[in-house]
């Protein structure tokens, strides 16, 4: 124990991230206790009641009971337990109970035998409390926890009675972590998705014909950097801005909820940011083209536009609607929705970007788009810069996982049902 404590501000030194955090968590979780080697102490208490019950020796049997009691109260002591500490000395007294009990009516020492016969029936009641209650679970009981929560809190408040004991309830700061570290994943995935997109557009550049190719590179540069600052603002950063708030801080924001119950719709949101941002780059960068060369080398095409604009409003209505709807079969309908939008932007890509369109224009949409989309890039690497610095800030409040060289549990939650589970432990066994 004291060497575990020693680990902890070893581990907490550090600004902590999600995924640091949960490092420190995995390595203590791994630490073997020296309580589990004391369950082979169990067989041999065991063995011994059972001489005692078939020799009748009443002297070695209470002499038991004194080592079965103390090894109890010092596997009890709050100071120096963790919860798999408690619950293994808790289960080997629990163990030892009919053991006592048998051998005491073998011996005929009928107050012994009362007292462990009472200690054993409290214990078969408070086994069927706790299992009855443990799978009694209301609908929508974890949806609104932290994934770690959902998995960690039920296994550990099922091991006491009177959960109001424990204080710490409030998963919303892990939950908020949680989504920060996920959506710092996907947006890594937005990033490759731009580049990629860049990447296929100036390849499909590069099988147009030479004339229209070197009438397109010495012209491609007319952009003046009021330009691509509209390109970068328009097309970049405020379809990030929209998605960031729409996503993480609007009142349908999917965060309210843990990341498992809503993980489809996050990842169909990152889809959709990227189709957002590739049609606002788009529009925005044909409209700076279009502005600075008057038109000369043709219009815009309105069969395309209309298919980008389509892409573009079809995201933003996906992206504001389907988080708002409570029901999934509402959401599972509403799904078409993105499908579509990705349609109109691929269909529009196509007949734009493919090289059998020599037009000069195109050509020089083109090579803008692959500049446009590496400057998009950019500010997505900033999103997952955001995200970090968001997931570190709601880490800092969290109080379900801190980690404390205080205390031998492992972190608050754990070190609370514990001492719950040793009051309740205790209580049962008379020594409180």
């Amino acid at each position: 124990i004291d060497l575990f404590k020693e680990r902890v501000p070893l581990l907490t030194r550090d600004v902590r991230t999600f995924s640091s955090h949960m490092s420190s968590i995995q390595y203590l979780s791994q630490i073997s206790s020296s309580s589990l080697r004391a369950m082979r102490v169990k067989d041999i208490l065991i063995t011994e009641a059972q001489r005692c019950g078939r020799t009748k020796d009443r002297v070695g049997l209470k002499l038991l009971e004194q080592v079965c009691q103390k090894l109890g109260k010092v596997m009890s002591n709050d100071d120096s337990v963790n919860l798999m500490h408690s619950l293994v000395g808790a289960a080997m007294m629990n163990s030892m109970l009919p053991e006592i009990r048998d051998a005491a009516e073998a011996c005929e020492m009928s107050e012994m035998q009362s007292k462990y016969d009472r200690l054993w029936n409290a214990y078969e009641k408070d086994k069927v409390f706790l299992e009855g209650r443990s799978m009694a679970r209301p609908s929508g009981y974890y949806k609104n926890l932290s994934v770690i929560g959902s998995y960690n809190e039920p296994v550990l408040l099922d091991k006491v009675k009177d959960r109001s004991a424990i204080t710490v309830s409030n998963h919303e700061p892990l939950r908020h972590a949680e989504h920060a570290f996920l959506g710092r994943l996907t947006a890594s995935c937005n990033w490759l998705f731009l580049l990629v997109v860049a990447l296929l557009i100036f390849i499909s550049n590069c099988f147009r014909s030479p004339l229209v190719k070197g009438v397109s590179k010495r012209l491609s540069g007319c952009l003046k950097l009021s330009d691509w600052f509209w390109v970068l603002l328009l097309g970049a950063v405020l379809p990030t801005v929209v998605y960031a708030y729409i996503t993480g801080y609007s009142p349908w924001s999917i965060t309210k909820y843990n990341v498992n119950y809503g993980f489809l719709l996050i990842m169909v949101n990152h889809v959709l940011l990227s189709i957002i941002m590739i049609s606002a780059l788009w529009l925005v960068t044909e409209w700076r083209l279009l502005k600075t060369t008057s038109g000369a080398f043709g219009g815009s095409r309105k069969s395309i536009d209309w298919l980008v604009w389509s892409a573009l409003v079809l995201g933003l209505v996906s992206l504001c609607v389907i988080d708002r709807m409570e029901t999934n079969i509402v959401k599972e309908k509403l799904m078409i929705l993105p499908v579509m939008s990705l349609f109109c932007l691929i269909i529009a890509i196509f007949l734009c970007f493919m090289p059998v369109v020599n037009s000069v224009k195109n050509s020089m949409l083109a090579r803008l788009m692959v500049v446009s989309c590496i400057l998009a890039s950019l500010t997505v690497i900033a999103l997952m810069q955001f995200r970090l610095h968001e997931g570190k800030n709601w880490l800092a409040k969290d109080e379900t996982l801190k980690l404390s060289p205080d205390r031998a549990a492992i972190t608050r939650v754990e070190a609370e049902v514990t001492r719950q589970h040793l009051k309740e432990f205790r209580e049962r066994m008379g020594w409180e």
